[in-house]
């Protein structure tokens, strides 16, 4: 099967391009108020005081650097764009923070990021530089302090993966003017226009997002 084909068949249930009704939407002002797919939010601990956690689950220390890993399908579009944005947020609000980004399938294992992405962050003024595309292990989401998805289904997956960490988000919960649950929708189907939405909705939460890893 070729790329194309392979990418026209997601493989998950529709229905969890939406969060289950009731679920709370991240509270973007604590990162210790973590997304779980389909369960009550959970607050991690309060102990952060610049030592690591005693609660394996938590992972997040208080006066350290931050890993923030973005995730999308298969990394070489949403994801890639989100890291290299993110990147500029943070510097500029003077945060020390490790950006990543990773794909939950390997479909586009080793792949450069999407031309029509590159084109978008390089005419916004972000970072260009080679990307190579690969899957994320569940070591890697227990090691992050935040995994921060594009769509509800991958935040499911990632839960299944490392079913003891609380650090698995929905990106566009950090965007209040949005509807809690909604994903950043897939552009590779679309033109260079559909890259420019996406760019603007990564944006739209980022300082959602700064405030929540300032905390």
């Amino acid at each position: 099967m070729d790329a194309a084909s392979a990418r026209t068949h997601d493989g998950h249930d529709p229905r969890l391009h939406r969060h289950q009704i009731g679920q709370p939407r991240v509270d973007d002002t604590r990162l210790t108020a973590q997304y779980r797919y389909g369960q009550p939010r959970v607050d991690a601990c309060e102990c952060h005081s610049g030592v690591p956690c005693q609660d394996a689950a938590c992972g997040i220390v208080r006066g350290m650097s931050k890993r923030v890993i973005f995730v999308c399908r298969g990394n070489i579009c949403r994801s890639p764009m989100a890291e290299r944005i993110a990147q500029r947020f943070f510097a500029d609000a003077g945060l020390d923070v490790e950006v990543t980004s990773a794909g939950i399938t390997d479909e586009e294992h080793a792949n450069p990021m999407d031309p029509r992405a590159r084109a978008v962050l390089n005419r916004r003024g972000y970072d260009v530089r080679p990307h190579t595309a690969h899957q994320i292990s569940a070591e890697e989401i227990r090691r992050a302090d935040l995994v921060v998805a594009a769509e509800p289904y991958q935040v499911q997956t990632m839960v299944r993966m490392a079913p003891s960490t609380r650090n698995i988000v929905l990106l566009r919960d950090y965007d209040p003017s949005v509807t809690p649950g909604t994903p950043l929708d897939d552009p590779w189907f679309g033109d260079e226009s559909g890259f420019e939405t996406i760019a603007d909705q990564i944006e739209a939460a980022m300082p959602g997002l700064v405030a929540a890893i300032r905390k």
